[in-house]
């Protein structure tokens, strides 16, 4: 059981269909113009299946993914084939992004929290800043300890259907507090006019973090924090309500 089999990538923007990639491209675009107007050239890490990047290009800035999963890099190829301002990469390729060519790294939909381990953590921290501009940004999003802690993770059915195809995904977390760590179980079963024609199960380990340990790792690995928020407002902190907290900080 991995992350990211090539099943779940090929369904995996039906399961996320309601994510406000748009949205958030918003709230990018206006950290850029507050503090890098001239950016141009943006990493996305953890790029996934390659939406935000497709939204990001679409309003001209020339982007560069990355991602450690074959499987859903293929579904971004396949979705952005026709852009030649988007390049994809593998992790293990990642070094073709020239050192100090990057405006703006990002790295969202919590790419951070599945890095577990602190070395993967710095490592991930000291490519940024190799790869960013002076003065560069990183824009990241990761699963906040007080609300993953006050929320708790639950199990969830949700249901999903396209045409004569339903799609049911089954929820199931194991919290390791002392590590801050939730493993997250994915059963998914598709089902068609009534009989099963798949089942796959999917297991994603998410680290949660706290607002003083980011900022020593960006302080440690060479970065100043300019906003600790949310989606929702950037400029506010995170309650104890929120899953997911937003940071922007910069390169000194």
């Amino acid at each position: 059981m991995g992350s990211f089999s090539r099943g779940y990538a090929e369904i995996y923007d039906l399961l996320y269909y309601a994510k406000d990639y748009e949205g958030e491209a918003d709230v990018i675009e206006k950290v850029i113009r507050q503090h890098t107007p001239a950016a141009r050239k943006i990493l996305d890490y953890g790029c996934g299946t390659g939406n935000h990047a497709k939204a990001l290009a679409l309003r001209g800035y020339e982007l560069f993914g990355v991602d450690k999963s074959e499987n859903t890099l293929e579904v971004a190829r396949q979705k952005l084939k026709d852009r030649t301002d988007v390049h994809l990469f593998h992790a293990d390729e990642r070094d073709a992004v020239g050192p100090g060519s990057i405006d703006v790294c990002i790295t969202l939909f919590d790419v951070l929290s599945y890095m577990n381990a602190n070395d993967e953590i710095i490592a991930f921290l000291d490519y940024v800043r190799n790869v960013l501009k002076d003065r560069g940004l990183m824009i990241f999003d990761f699963w906040y300890g007080p609300g993953v802690i006050h929320l708790r993770p639950e199990k969830r059915w949700k249901e999903y259907v396209v045409g004569e195809r339903k799609i049911l995904r089954l929820t199931t977390p194991e919290h390791d507090d002392l590590n801050c760590v939730v493993s997250v179980k994915h059963e998914i079963l598709m089902s068609e006019k009534d009989r099963i024609i798949n089942r796959m199960i999917d297991t994603h380990t998410m680290r949660y973090f706290f607002k003083n340990e980011i900022f020593l790792f960006l302080k440690c690995c060479g970065f100043e924090v300019l906003h600790f928020g949310t989606w929702e407002d950037l400029y506010a902190t995170p309650g104890n309500t929120a899953w997911s907290a937003l940071v922007v900080a910069q390169k000194v």
